[in-house]
């Protein structure tokens, strides 16, 4: 309701009393009104503020934009005012209109905005239309598609996801560049999974396998390749070792936790020695110490913990599940695993 009444207060202060051409941004709760679009390039919003300050946001952050400083823009300004109010799917048609009409960097850039509100609309296959479209477009470009990487993805097989995978297949055959490949096989992984696909396991592999080329490493395109190496990696070769490293190397700081715990998952499942546990622990440990107000690490103390019970060193594994069962993020799952742990090792301690 807050954003329904910002984007409210925010077409009325548009339309009485100030000066005419003008445009106005939302970014989060941060409101430029009488500003200046400019340009539009590799997913940045670049404007003028009313200050002469000329500034870029990324597309993904703008939550209204308002047109008024280029004529014919009346359907695009109210498609935007449709999905502040929460009517994506009544916008969808508006945003078409202004797209076809649109000149210089302005088609990229009502592209972005009909992506995203096909995804909040549900519309897997429009949404994958635009998709490619976002990707392809000479200012958007894929750096402006990982950034909208459509999520409302149907949870299971339905004519719109299929058409959106035919939609990516045609993509595949006729590609630009690494980062267009990459885009496309992420989405299609991600729609095949929810589909129960047969071709889920060899995409699985593909994606599982592939370094994301450096336009494109997002946060939801990392999501989709965890996904991949989960269902793809099943033990610790060389391969998935590599595949892991590569992304925990590239990958943007909210997913790096994810790739360590499965790392460290992989490693110590199937550790024999010694020295193959120590080193299956380290994943863990990783978690724990360097981000210790993450909401996975009480999930690192679990993994370290049951590293230190393989270790013969069952006091210290008890610190280590107390520290997760403390913690202010303990899942159900992960503290239910921590309390059998618990439950286990002060038995053997009191019965020895």
């Amino acid at each position: 309701m807050r954003f329904v009444a910002c984007c409210a207060l925010a077409f009325v202060t548009l339309t009485l009393g100030r000066p005419a051409r003008a445009d106005q941004i939302i970014l989060g709760d941060t409101n430029y009104p009488r500003a200046r679009v400019t340009g539009f390039s590799d997913g940045q919003l670049l404007f003028v503020s009313i200050d002469g300050a000329e500034r870029a946001a990324p597309i993904s952050d703008v939550r209204l934009i308002y047109v008024d400083s280029v004529s014919g823009f009346a359907d695009f300004n109210e498609a935007e005012k449709l999905v502040g109010e929460g009517l994506a799917a009544q916008a969808l048609a508006r945003y078409e209109r202004s797209w076809r009409l649109g000149k210089r960097f302005w088609p990229d850039l009502i592209a972005t905005r009909l992506l995203a509100a096909c995804d909040k609309a549900e519309r897997i296959d429009r949404a994958t239309l635009n998709f490619i479209r976002v990707a392809r477009g000479k200012h958007s470009g894929p750096k402006s598609a990982a950034m909208l990487i459509p999520q409302a993805i149907p949870k299971k097989r339905t004519p719109e996801a299929v058409r959106a995978v035919e939609q990516l297949d045609a993509a595949l055959r006729k590609v630009g560049n690494d980062s267009e490949e990459a885009l496309y096989r992420l989405l299609r992984y991600g729609i095949l999974t929810r589909m129960g696909s047969d071709r889920t396991d060899e995409d699985a592999r593909v994606v599982a396998g592939m370094r994301i080329p450096a336009p494109v490493r997002s946060g939801r395109a990392y999501e989709i390749q965890l996904s991949a190496m989960e269902r793809a990696f099943t033990e610790p070769t060389g391969a998935a070792l590599s595949g892991l490293d590569r992304a925990i190397e590239d990958c943007p700081d909210e997913q790096l936790a994810d790739f360590l715990l499965l790392k460290g998952r992989l490693l110590l499942n199937s550790a024999e020695t010694r020295e193959e546990i120590i080193r299956a622990s380290w994943p863990f440990l990783r978690v724990t110490i360097h981000m210790p107000g993450d909401p996975r690490g009480a999930e690192g103390l679990l993994g370290a913990a049951t590293a230190l019970e393989r270790l013969g060193q069952p006091v210290k594994a008890v610190q280590l599940l107390e520290e997760c069962l403390a913690h202010p993020s303990v899942g159900s799952e992960v503290r239910s695993e921590a309390e059998a742990a618990m439950k286990r090792l002060t038995a053997e301690s009191a019965g020895s």
